[in-house]
């Protein structure tokens, strides 16, 4: 941290940034000795010790345990609230849901779907399909990207 805060004029307070992803009992520790959830959250503070206007989070919280996702969804939270602008790579629904103001659904490097993250899921939701397994109440709604359904043959020859 002390190296990459030497690189910029104005840098924010490492060991603050260490407290709040929870690393600085590892100040001190070389990286390779570091869990891989440690070093992820060790880019994080690297990525913003500068304290940047835009910042790009690609999949911040993957191979994190949750308590450490949810510190990683505070930081991001206080990061927006000084009016920096987050572009957030994810693929979990409910980091997008919590965490975003737009949305963006790409398949297959194109732009399907965008805009608020309770618009999306109001319209994926339209193309959703409930079904039930064998024996149990509970139901399971599967949200599907819109695209038109496969014809599929029947047996007796009617599609």
């Amino acid at each position: 941290m002390d190296l990459w805060s030497s690189l910029y004029r104005k840098p924010l307070n490492g060991d603050r940034l260490l407290e709040q992803l929870g690393l600085v009992e590892k100040r001190d520790a070389w990286f390779m000795t570091l869990s891989g959830g440690q070093k992820q959250r060790l880019f994080i503070a690297l990525a913003l010790i500068n304290d940047p206007e835009l910042v790009f989070l690609d999949e911040l919280t993957t191979g994190l345990d949750p308590q450490a996702r949810r510190a990683i969804w505070e930081l991001v939270r206080g990061i927006r609230s000084r009016g920096k602008t987050v572009f957030l790579t994810t693929h979990l629904m409910e980091e997008a849901e919590r965490l975003c103001d737009r949305v963006a659904v790409i398949d297959r490097g194109r732009i399907v779907d965008i805009g608020t993250p309770a618009a999306l899921v109001r319209r994926q939701s339209a193309h959703a399909r409930e079904f039930r397994t064998s024996g149990e109440s509970t139901r399971w709604r599967c949200p599907l990207l819109a695209r038109p359904r496969p014809t599929v043959p029947s047996l007796s020859g009617s599609t």
